[in-house]
C-alpha cells in the first residue's frame, strides 16, 4: 500500500491516510503540477489481483464520474500505478455519522433541510441515471464545510451500486453475484436481506428512511442483540414508532419515515422524488412551538399567582378609588372598551394568559376558581350571577347595607326638618305656639342620624 510521500501515477503525492475499509484505503493527495488537493481511493493490494474485483472497482469510478450533482462526490479520473485508484474531490469534513455523534447523537428537525434533503435529492439524480446505490448509510455521506461555515452533505462510495436497464453502464449491470445479501445490515431493505433480484430504487428509499429515523431519534430502527433478530425486524417491519421515541416529533415527519420503512415494496414510498417532496412539505409545514427534548417547560406557580393578584387589583371595582373616569382610563390602558364590566375583561384576560391559580382567590364581589389544567375554570361576580342570586347577594353585602342606611337617614332627616319648619311657621301665624311637637320631631331626627 502507498506510504506518505509516495507518488501515484507520477502525478499525485500522498499527503495523509484518511481512512480504510474492507476493500480500499482513502488517501489525501496533491497534484504535483497543479498543486490541487484530492482524495484517492486505492484498492487493497491483495484484492487488486482479482480481475473481477478490479472490474467492479473501475466500474464504480465510471458510475460515479457520470453522476453530476453538488451533493455527490465527483470522481475525476483513475490511477493505475502502483495500484488501481479513483481520484475524487477532497471533502474537508467528516462522515455524517461522526457529525451527528459530535452534535449529541441526533439532529434537530430544523437541520434536516440542509443535511438530509440534499442527500435525498442526490440519490434521486442517481436513480434518474439508472443507478441504485444499495449501500446508503451515514458513513457513506460526507459533511463538508463551506467558507461561510455552513455544512454541505455529499454522497460517496458507489462500490456496490446496481445499474438498472437503460442505465449508464448497461453492459456491466450483472457484475454482482446473486443469492448473497449485499449492503450494511442496519440499513438493508427486506429485499436485500432476502437477497432478491428485485432490488430497485425503492431499496435506496428504505435505506434513506432508516437513516432519517436514526437522525431524528439517535438510534437505529431495527438494531437488536443479534444479526438474525435484526434481519427478522427488517423483514417484519418491527420498530418502535419514532414519535414514541422523540416527544414532539412532527406527525408529518413520522409519516414520511413510516412510508419509507414499509417492508412491502408495493406499499413503500415509490421513489426518492416522492420521498423528497413529502419530507420537504413536512419540514415547511408550520408546527406549534415545543421543547425538542420532550420535557414540559418549567412553570413558576408563585410568579403566576403574584401576576394574577396584580391583575385582580387592576380590574377590581375598588381600583382607582371607584372613580368612573379612572375606570375608563384603566380600560383604555389595556385597550378595552369602557362600556363592559371589568369582571368580564378579567375573565378574558385570564383565559388568554392561561395563568395557573393555585387556590381560590376571593375578593369583594369577585371570585376566581382554578381548573385542574392550570387555566381558570370560572369567573364569578355580582354581574355574572343569576338574577335571584344577585338580589340576595346585594341585600347581604356590607357595602350595599351601609349605603342604603345612609340614604334612609338622609331621607328621614329631610322629612323631619320640613315637618318641624311647618309646625313652627303655623304656630307663629296663629299666635299660638306649642314647641313640644317640633322638639319631638327633631329628637327623632337626631336618633335616626346618630
Amino acid at each position: 500500500m502507498p506510504s506518505i510521500g509516495d507518488i501515484l501515477d507520477q502525478r499525485y503525492e500522498v499527503l495523509a491516510e484518511l481512512g480504510a475499509g474492507t476493500f480500499a484505503t482513502v488517501y489525501r493527495v496533491r497534484h504535483i503540477h497543479l498543486l490541487s488537493e484530492h482524495a484517492v481511493k486505492v484498492l487493497h493490494g491483495h484484492l487488486a489481483e482479482d480481475p473481477d474485483l478490479r472490474l467492479r472497482f473501475m466500474a464504480e469510478g465510471r458510475i460515479q464520474a457520470r453522476l453530476r450533482h453538488p451533493n455527490i462526490v465527483a470522481v475525476t479520473e483513475i490511477v493505475t500505478s502502483p495500484l488501481p485508484g479513483l481520484v475524487m474531490e477532497f471533502v474537508d469534513g467528516e462522515t455524517l455519522g461522526d457529525f451527528v455523534t459530535r452534535c449529541g447523537g441526533r439532529l434537530a428537525i430544523s437541520a434536516l433541510a440542509t443535511l438530509f434533503l440534499p442527500v435525498v435529492d442526490a440519490v434521486a439524480t442517481a436513480h434518474a441515471a439508472g443507478v441504485v446505490h444499495r449501500d446508503l448509510k451515514p458513513d457513506n455521506i460526507l459533511v463538508g464545510t463551506r467558507p461561510d461555515g455552513t455544512h454541505v452533505p455529499r454522497v460517496t462510495d458507489f462500490g456496490i451500486a446496481k445499474l438498472m436497464d437503460g442505465g449508464v453502464l448497461g453492459a456491466a449491470k450483472h457484475r454482482t453475484r446473486t443469492g448473497i445479501p449485499i449492503g450494511t445490515l442496519h440499513y438493508m431493505s427486506p429485499e436485500q436481506v432476502r437477497a432478491e433480484a428485485t432490488v430497485d430504487a425503492r431499496t435506496d428509499v428504505f435505506a434513506l428512511g432508516a437513516i432519517l429515523y436514526e437522525l431524528v431519534t439517535g438510534r437505529s430502527p431495527f438494531a437488536s442483540g443479534s444479526d438474525f433478530q435484526t434481519m427478522s425486524n427488517i423483514v417484519g417491519g418491527k420498530y418502535e414508532a419514532p414519535e414514541r421515541v422523540v416527544a414532539g416529533l412532527p406527525p408529518a415527519v413520522a409519516r414520511c419515515i413510516a412510508g419509507a420503512l414499509e417492508p412491502d415494496m408495493a406499499k413503500r414510498t415509490g421513489s426518492c422524488v416522492a420521498f423528497r417532496e413529502q419530507l420537504r412539505m413536512a419540514l415547511e409545514a408550520p408546527v406549534a412551538k415545543r421543547d425538542v427534548s420532550g420535557l414540559a417547560p418549567q412553570r413558576d406557580p408563585a410568579a403566576e399567582a403574584a401576576d394574577l393578584h396584580r391583575r385582580l387589583a387592576q380590574f377590581h371595582p375598588t381600583a382607582g378609588g371607584g372613580d368612573a373616569d379612572a375606570q375608563v382610563d384603566q380600560c383604555r390602558e389595556f385597550s378595552l372598551p369602557a362600556g363592559r364590566g371589568r369582571e368580564g375583561y378579567l375573565a378574558e384576560l385570564l383565559q388568554d394568559s392561561g395563568a395557573e391559580v393555585p387556590k381560590v382567590v376571593q375578593s369583594p364581589g369577585l371570585r376566581v376558581d382554578s381548573g385542574l389544567s392550570g387555566i381558570p375554570k370560572a369567573v364569578h361576580s355580582t354581574e355574572a350571577a343569576a338574577p335571584g342570586a344577585k338580589a340576595k347577594q346585594s341585600l347581604n353585602s356590607p357595602e350595599v347595607t351601609n349605603a342604603r342606611g345612609q340614604k334612609l337617614a338622609t331621607t328621614l332627616g329631610v322629612v323631619a326638618f320640613s315637618l318641624s319648619a311647618w309646625i313652627v311657621c303655623a304656630g307663629i301665624s296663629s299666635d299660638v305656639f306649642y314647641p313640644e311637637p317640633a322638639l319631638l320631631i327633631l329628637a327623632v331626627l337626631a336618633f335616626a342620624i346618630f
